[in-house]
């Protein structure tokens, strides 16, 4: 059977992983490591202030109130927010470390 050519490229090469040097693909999983571990960092830090701000939850959600005028637990908000990027991020990092510990790429959002 002869090969017939597409004129649009076939989706399995739209699946494969783009081919980069391999020094450029290094820089690129060495630069997304260290990313994510100061993502999490600062997500982890920002969880803990927030969380043992707890004294000053009333004096924010005050301020606000007299901010905007009406009044909403906004501290409240800020505590879910920070503990759901926290969650976010361990999953994300733990992937990546369950990925490079078998000695595959990291794709976390890009294919």
């Amino acid at each position: 059977l002869p090969h017939l050519s597409l004129p649009f490229p076939s989706p399995l090469t739209l699946l494969s992983p783009p081919s980069l040097p391999l020094l450029s693909l290094l820089q690129v999983e060495c630069g997304s490591v260290v990313f994510l571990v100061l993502t999490f960092l600062l997500s982890s830090l920002f969880l803990y202030f927030w969380s043992q701000a707890h004294n000053d939850y009333n004096d924010f959600d005050w301020f606000k109130f007299e901010t905007l005028g009406f009044w909403f637990p906004w501290s409240l908000v800020l505590l879910v927010v920070a503990a759901a990027l926290f969650t976010y991020i361990s999953l994300l990092l733990v992937l990546a470390v369950c990925l490079l510990s078998e000695g595959q790429r990291l794709y976390l959002h890009w294919s």
